[in-house]
């Protein structure tokens, strides 16, 4: 559950472009982000006597439920870096990614509303059409293509949040009961030393991934019930009928 235990994170970097372009892509609750946790023991939350894989079962399943959330953070894997910062209620989304992509750091606008997606960001399409397409593009939204949003969807929805949460191949241990802020949690840690801590009380939803080894590593923040308020973008560009983005 680490940084280094997101296999499906990685997974979905590969994105393919608009089919005009011919080619593909390759590639927190309220609490204060850099607040430590406070020792101190979590109340139960139907958490007695479970293992720890059932604990986080049940919080995954807690996410997948989730009507809204946030975000926000930065996953450090083998020296590359994903930072998000994004809003979503399952249908529709909105925020920031920077992702590795074919070596290259890309950072991107993206914005989803219903079945369509939208991409905005130079580097995006320097990285997809080189310089002459970035310069065409410049600073103007992009309506993705089907195949483009599928790619990534694990960032756009609850449930996509929840698959990259369930950790592959990684024994989960139960620390020590902590806070943070004031908010009791319960604490799972995986073989890699990444530690997800988990609201002891109300509904167990994940708070904060953090932790991790010398190969990755980093901090995830999610606050729940957020307000999504997310447009389309006026007069997008369609790169499936215009390649050019003249």
């Amino acid at each position: 559950m680490s940084v280094r235990a997101f296999p499906r994170a990685r997974a979905v970097l590969p994105a393919a472009v608009a089919t005009a372009l011919a080619m593909t892509l390759a590639g927190c609750g309220e609490e204060k982000k850099n607040d430590p946790p406070a020792k101190a023991e979590a109340a139960a939350n139907g958490f007695a006597g479970k293992s720890p894989d059932q604990i986080l079962a049940d919080s995954v399943a807690a996410l997948r439920g989730a009507t809204s959330f946030r975000v926000a953070g930065i996953m450090v894997d083998e020296k590359e870096t994903i930072e998000i910062d994004m809003v979503t209620d399952g249908t529709d989304a909105q925020g920031k990614l920077t992702l590795p992509i074919e070596g290259t750091t890309v950072s991107m606008e993206v914005i989803k509303v219903g079945e369509r997606a939208y991409f905005r960001g130079r580097d995006l399409w320097k990285k997809a059409g080189g310089a002459a397409l970035a310069d065409r593009v410049g600073d103007r939204w992009v309506a993705g293509s089907r195949e483009m949003r599928q790619n990534f969807t694990s960032f756009f929805t609850p449930a996509g949040w929840a698959d990259i949460l369930k950790p592959d191949n990684t024994t989960i241990t139960r620390e020590a009961d902590s806070k943070i802020g004031d908010r009791p949690v319960v604490t799972l840690k995986d073989d890699s030393s990444g530690i997800l801590f988990i609201a002891a009380t109300g509904k167990p939803y994940p708070l904060r991934l953090a932790g991790g080894d010398k190969k990755g590593g980093g901090e995830m923040n999610f606050t729940y019930d957020v307000p999504v308020k997310v447009s389309p973008p006026p007069n997008p560009l369609d790169l499936t009928k215009n390649p050019t983005g003249v």
